[in-house]
């Protein structure tokens, strides 16, 4: 097999066949789950496989639980310190604040509240300062990045601002953090040069599956896309990229997107059709239009001083 699919074995079977089988391991059989055997069909074992992988991923993120119903967090199941950081995140994502994201941003609010609980889970939630959330900022950066500890310093702002909302703290001690990070200039349209050169760089990555189309999974592991991976790898291409094509290097994976419904719209698309490509609403693609890019879209401007001289009866 050339995808590496978790817990996917190949034995041999009688006459030669080869039979699969999904072969947990010691932690995921003490939760319950045993041997299986799956179809003598690859693909068809491939699917069944990953099927029981997602199941033991829901439960390893704590959105299910295993054949033996036991859950893979064990953290509700003690009794949290009153009046901590780990009892205001249990009521955080119990409460009606948690309730109102989406869940894109839960998911990613769960990641930074597992770092700020391994920080600080025990610690009363009184007790944090604006000096330690400091030091704790400074800790971050140079272990993970400056980037990602903001990321995670404005989490806990949120956090203590609910804490405040549930009676765990009178003030943020987060709420001015004074972060190290520059916004983002103005976002910038992928030109097709640097659409060649990012499909170049994506082509020399170790492992990479090449298709006339796109990936669909995680070309190293044979798994869907997780956000962390993916924006990782878009890292990756970036800065190999950017090697022989030095204007990659301030190009997000975002904008290729939006340049995508820019070209559209230059070429006369509109925006109900747009939508229905690029999975947008259509108040959200005349949106994004407006606000960042169709005043940096020269084909625009050119187009409307040619109708401005159409309607005027002057030569073009």
């Amino acid at each position: 097999m050339k995808a590496k699919i978790p817990y996917l074995t190949a034995r041999p079977g009688a006459k030669g066949r080869t039979r699969y089988f999904w072969q947990p391991s010691k932690v995921l059989r003490g939760a319950g789950w045993r041997l299986t055997q799956l179809s003598d069909d690859l693909g068809d074992a491939i699917t069944q496989a990953r099927a029981l992988n997602d199941q033991v991923a829901a439960w390893r993120a704590g959105d299910g639980t295993s054949p033996s119903g036991r859950p893979a967090k064990r953290q509700d199941a003690r009794k949290l310190p009153a009046g901590s950081i780990a009892a205001l995140r249990h009521d955080y994502e119990r409460s009606r604040f948690w309730a109102k994201l989406s869940d894109a941003s839960k998911r990613d609010y769960k990641r930074h509240l597992d770092q700020i609980e391994t920080w600080a889970g025990d610690a009363p939630a009184a007790a944090i300062s604006a000096p330690l959330v400091e030091r704790y900022y400074q800790s971050e950066t140079k272990r993970r990045g400056p980037a990602a500890a903001a990321a995670t310093v404005r989490v806990l702002r949120w956090l203590l601002g609910v804490g405040i909302k549930l009676g765990y703290v009178s003030t943020n001690a987060a709420a001015e953090p004074d972060l190290d990070v520059q916004k983002r200039g103005e976002s910038r349209l992928w030109e097709p040069e640097d659409i060649d050169a990012r499909l170049e760089a994506e082509a020399s990555r170790e492992g990479t599956i090449q298709s006339a189309t796109h990936l669909l999974v995680n070309d190293r592991t044979a798994r869907p896309w997780t956000e962390d991976a993916f924006k990782k790898a878009s890292a990756e291409v970036r800065a190999a990229a950017a090697k022989n094509h030095p204007a990659c290097g301030d190009l997000w994976f975002m904008e290729l997107r939006h340049s995508a419904i820019t070209r559209l719209h230059e070429t006369g698309v509109d925006a109900l059709d747009i939508a229905a490509i690029s999975g947008h609403a259509a108040s959200s693609v005349t949106a994004l239009l407006d606000k960042h890019y169709l005043i940096c879209s020269a084909k625009q401007a050119e187009g409307a001083f040619q109708r401005r001289l159409a309607a005027e009866g002057a030569p073009e």
